[in-house]
């Protein structure tokens, strides 16, 4: 799940690209974020009965997705969180496991934890 928050009086375009562990393009698309407003951006679907949850934005970054890349203009804040659940839908009403995504704005940065146990 993705949280896009807008600061400025007109919208803003957000930039998502995901990337296979070969480092080969996966994903390239954007997201419009309305003026002062906040955009949802989530990965499985949402199942939920809360109004403010149902104008998300669905992006299949897919298993295959290992790291990605997003370009924020200015006054554009991010963050983010990985819900687990076997159900195969996401309702944020009910509790699950969730893990903060990790943020960088140093392209050098990429962390790709060890494949090996």
């Amino acid at each position: 799940m993705l949280f896009l928050y807008n600061t400025n009086p007109t919208t803003a375009t957000v930039g998502l690209q995901s990337y296979y562990i070969n480092g080969s393009l996966t994903i390239s698309t954007s997201v419009a974020v309305p003026p002062l407003g906040l955009t949802r951006i989530y990965a499985d679907s949402v199942n939920t009965v809360s109004a403010s949850w149902q104008n998300t934005v669905f992006v299949n970054f897919t298993t295959f997705s290992a790291y990605a890349k997003m370009t924020l203009p200015a006054g554009v804040k991010a963050e983010g969180y990985v819900a687990w659940d076997i159900a195969g839908f996401y309702d944020p009403l009910s509790s699950k496991q969730t893990l903060p995504l990790r943020f960088s704005t140093d392209p050098a940065s990429v962390f790709l934890p060890s494949l090996q146990q």
